[in-house]
């Protein structure tokens, strides 16, 4: 990963933190997320998996919606029931879910949905689609119903038990001091403090991006992301991303070699 990319990942990174940057410090220090919905419909799709049902992507196969179909669905319904009905009406190859805005493909393969294939764990070629077969047309009901009882997830407006909450909690902090020690890192490449290979800004990127909903709740936390990236004068055109100057910059006085910080351009 090239400067230029480590710039434009996080500029996208903090973009996607979304409304946060306008509400720096509106949120207690002991907030808890109980809505994530990305994590939500994974936990529940886990579940759908355990249960036989093998899809998690949004396509299935058959015109039949499946069970990780109705973890999405469940995510937008305010009870059970609202899901399950909701499954009914999305039979067929194409189903647009309007609260989402997702377009599921509902006539494609077991390969294409997520199911194992030929070689990776858990492939069974006598059920493509799962012991309970995402197939079937049973899948999307299940789903609604595996979600209300998925752990540290509120679907249907379910009040998280205290347990829940402490778990939660403190999955919170690993997670902010994982940020911390990925952002240190960072910082240290960009100043020249040490030099990061390919393959170690690929892995940071990818755990910054792992963590990215951890910079949401904190102001300490968009701050070192911002730090990351350097404003400069505007320009005429823009806005872009763009590196001014060498990547590498040695000091004639000390000869010490750094990794020049990388840009972003606001342009008029």
């Amino acid at each position: 990963m090239g400067m230029r990319s480590l710039c434009a990942f996080f500029v996208c990174l903090l973009v996607r933190s979304g409304s946060s940057l306008g509400q720096l410090g509106s949120c207690p220090a002991d907030f808890v997320s109980t809505v994530d919905l990305v994590a939500s419909r994974e936990a529940c799709t886990d579940l759908c998996g355990l249960d036989g049902y093998c899809c998690t992507t949004n396509t299935g196969g058959c015109g039949q919606p499946t069970c990780t179909a109705g973890c999405q669905f469940a995510a937008y319904s305010a009870t059970e029931q609202e899901c399950i009905d909701e499954c009914a009406l999305a039979t067929g190859c194409t189903y647009e879910h309007a609260p989402s805005g997702f377009i599921f493909k509902f006539c494609t393969s077991s390969d294409s949905c997520g199911c194992p294939i030929s070689g990776q764990p858990g492939y069974d070629p006598d059920n493509l689609w799962g012991t309970s077969n995402d197939c079937s047309g049973t899948g999307c009901a299940e789903g609604c119903r595996l979600a209300a009882n998925t752990t540290g997830f509120s679907f249907y407006g379910r009040s998280l038990t205290d347990a829940e909450l402490s778990a939660q909690s403190n999955q919170y902090d690993l997670d902010s001091l994982a940020l911390e020690a990925v952002f240190a890192l960072l910082h240290d490449h960009i100043t020249g403090a040490s030099v990061l290979g390919t393959a170690a800004l690929s892995a940071a990127a990818a755990n910054v991006t792992a963590l990215s909903k951890v910079i949401k709740f904190d102001t300490a936390h968009v701050t070192q992301a911002l730090d990351l990236v350097t404003p400069t004068r505007p320009a005429r055109r823009g806005p872009s991303l763009s590196m001014t100057g060498p990547s590498r910059v040695t000091s004639g006085a000390t000869g010490v070699t750094r990794t020049a910080r990388c840009w972003l351009c606001t342009r008029r």
